[in-house]
């Protein structure tokens, strides 16, 4: 009986890791296929189903840009973060605006909606958060792999930034939005932080 066990623990295992490395395999190859994100394209609903339009960015300096799903770890336990840099920089005139990549705007179920709510509810979240339709979704198909990614963008929506992919400290945006205010851009994203991320299509989370 031992032996079985111990025989299904091996090919349980196994079969986390093959699949662990196909994931990261399929995701090496869209990389280096990958196009650039230049601007970000909204017309969709927020949670309370106030639609949206790329009019959010008109009235700010600049708006951080955080595209996040329900089934992400490291998406969740970063809001609580994000909502204090939200409420901190106003200052500077910046926006905020989450995008909730697993819920469709077209098609969206109430426990669906309800579960977001409660995620940002529990994390204090006020800045507004909308659902993906399915233009943004194919927009970024081919530039975005990984959530939580975080990019800057200009009051036009055109992209200001690289784009910061996987969750990084209060501290860390902090100084990616100094470089921001100083430069009116960013480079150079310090890509191996070690922190958690995951495929956009919910196959896998893993570190950098």
């Amino acid at each position: 009986m031992l032996k079985i066990i111990g025989i299904i623990v091996i090919l349980v295992i196994g079969f986390i890791v093959l699949s662990l490395w196909v994931f990261n395999r399929d995701v090496e190859a869209r990389m280096k296929n990958r196009t650039e994100l230049q601007s970000i394209e909204v017309q969709a609903h927020t949670i309370e189903g106030i639609e949206v339009t790329n009019s959010l960015f008109k009235d700010k300096a600049f708006t951080m840009v955080n595209i996040w799903a329900t089934y992400c770890p490291s998406c969740i336990k970063e809001l609580s973060n994000l909502q204090e840099i939200y409420e901190e920089e106003q200052i500077h005139n910046m926006g905020m605006l989450g995008i909730v990549l697993d819920v469709k705007d077209e098609c969206h179920k109430d426990k669906e909606i309800d579960q977001v709510r409660k995620i940002l509810k529990d994390n204090n979240v006020t800045f507004p958060n909308i659902l993906a339709d399915y233009d943004f979704r194919a927009s970024i198909s081919d530039k975005v792999f990984n959530i939580p990614t975080t990019v800057f963008v200009n009051s036009e929506g055109e992209v200001i930034s690289e784009m910061i992919e996987s969750a990084y400290t209060k501290e860390q945006y902090k100084q990616f939005i100094k470089q921001i205010v100083e430069n009116e851009c960013l480079f150079n994203i310090e890509k191996s932080n070690g922190n958690m991320r995951c495929g956009i299509d919910g196959k896998g989370c893993y570190k950098n």
